[in-house]
């Protein structure tokens, strides 16, 4: 229970108390003063009426005087009203029943009245003639009682309203620095510093605030200090010095946080990969080199954001870019490298590059939520490869169907070394006609016996052996094979084109 709530409970508690307090001495001072009213009227009554009686009275005839008496008794404020002569015999007599109205049973049944007879003697001359007996009626006193008891009680009970509602109104303002205290340290907890402005005039609240400021105004340069701190750390950690983009470290990061996630696990990525960018640096020269870096670096951000403003771009490498954007496709992307290269042909004419020199490709791999790492950037490369065949400025979409054997370059190299080694690469004959039908030549194209043992075309290695400059390693080897052959008869005779 709050502190406020047990204040304002003893408040109550006092309240009552206080109430019940003064309504009960009210009660009981006001019923003592109305039965002590209650005898002396009867006595007032009893001496005046005694006193009007006096001249009229007449043994014989008793008219006037039950006249009198009954006009004082019709008021309706006597229970009684009585006179008996010196031997005691009644010689008028009016009385009523007290009857109680609209007072409540147990009001009536705490507020016991009990109204004295006044008495007064009659004389005529010097005798005495009789005794006159008054009593005040109750019900009239019963009546006031309820009627003024209501009144204080209700008095009392709209003061303690009152007083319960200043009071809770003044607890508020008092505690008002004790939530606001409250307040700041659960913002601290969000990571936000409140200081408050307005500082209580209560000596022990006021130094209870100032030093909560204080605690606050301390936590905030510490808070503040250490994100400057973690904020230079993470551009270290997953930012790339020089072309101000993320790298490698937090695409990976990100890529997985994708993965695991419903909503992101689906979208594309886009590898944009130079030649050769580390060896423009003696060409241009170091200034002009690194703002071909950072120039490139803002053509891809602003082209990515342009098309997704959630897309995210990283630099694997030296030579190598990526784009990373969930819930997109590769014909979208199609669009976005057609702008990016357009802006790169740009950049090159301006910084008079050749394509030659620093060819730049790009290839276009949609991920799903079994896509790892290693496949998205495995399927990149082959694909690249191929792109780099057809040219400069030239991006190629991956496509699962094709005959493209997908693994990294290192076990590709591999292949090929293997492949060379174990005498796997074939050749498959065709003859070349002229156009009169005539024979002309035999045509030899290369192919590639895999694991399965069958026989993949040229398409299916030549990508990713250009792109590892085994070229002509392989060249050197399909020429050295065809002059052991070439003594054996094995070949068709006749003219002989390799392909």
């Amino acid at each position: 229970m709050t502190l406020f709530k047990q204040i304002m409970i003893a408040v109550i508690a006092f309240g009552i108390v206080i109430f019940m307090a003064v309504g009960y001495l009210n009660f009981k001072s006001l019923n003592g003063y109305i039965n002590d009213q209650l005898g002396e009227n009867a006595r007032h009554t009893a001496n005046s009426l005694g006193l009007a009686l006096k001249p009229i009275v007449d043994p014989e005839d008793m008219s006037l005087a039950q006249t009198m008496i009954n006009s004082m008794f019709d008021s309706g404020r006597y229970k009684l009203i009585k006179l008996e002569d010196v031997d005691g015999k009644v010689l008028i007599e009016n009385s009523q029943q007290t009857i109680v109205k609209d007072i409540p049973e147990w009001f009536y049944k705490i507020a016991k009245f009990e109204a004295p007879v006044a008495t007064s003697e009659i004389m005529t001359g010097w005798a005495k003639f009789g005794t006159l007996y008054v009593q005040g009626s109750t019900a009239l006193a019963y009546n006031e009682l309820y009627s003024n008891s209501k009144n204080i009680f209700n008095f009392l009970a709209l003061m303690i309203i009152i007083a319960l509602v200043v009071a809770f109104f003044a607890l508020k303002a008092i505690f008002r620095p004790l939530v606001k205290v409250q307040d700041q340290a659960e913002a601290i907890l969000d990571n936000k510093f409140i200081i408050q402005k307005r500082i209580p005039f209560t000596t022990d609240l006021k130094k209870m605030v100032l030093a909560m400021n204080s605690m606050v105004s301390k936590v905030q340069d510490i808070f503040e200090r250490e994100a400057a701190t973690l904020s230079k750390y993470q551009e270290l950690l997953y930012k790339d010095s020089m072309s101000g983009t993320y790298n490698r470290r937090f695409f990976q990061t990100k890529f997985s946080e994708y993965l695991a996630s419903e909503e992101y696990s689906s979208g594309v990525a886009s590898l944009v990969s130079f030649k050769d960018l580390a060896g423009l640096k003696g060409a241009l020269g170091f200034e002009k080199w690194q703002s071909v870096i950072i120039k490139i670096a803002q053509i891809l951000q602003e082209k990515s954001t342009e098309n997704d403003q959630n897309a995210i771009v990283a630099r694997l490498n030296d030579n190598d870019f990526i784009l990373l954007s969930y819930g997109k496709n590769s014909s979208n992307f199609s669009a976005l490298n057609d702008k990016i290269m357009a802006e790169f042909k740009k950049l090159y004419a301006n910084f008079s590059i050749n394509d030659s020199e620093c060819p730049v490709n790009a290839a276009i791999v949609e991920y799903s939520p079994s896509t790892d790492m290693r496949t998205l950037l495995t399927s990149a490369d082959v694909t690249l490869a191929s792109a780099r065949l057809a040219g400069c400025f030239t991006c190629k979409e991956f496509n699962a169907n094709q005959n493209t054997l997908v693994i990294g370059k290192e076990k590709y190299k591999e292949l090929i070394f293997d492949s060379i080694k174990e005498d796997k690469f074939k050749f498959a004959a065709q003859k070349v006609v002229g156009f009169d039908s005539s024979f002309e030549q035999y045509e030899l194209y290369l192919r590639l016996v895999d694991s399965e043992g069958k026989w993949r075309m040229a398409s299916y290695f030549m990508p990713m052996v250009n792109e590892l400059n085994l070229g002509a390693m392989l060249d050197l080897h399909i020429l050295n094979r065809i002059a052991r052959i070439l003594p054996e008869n094995i070949l068709p005779q006749g003219s002989l084109a390799i392909n």
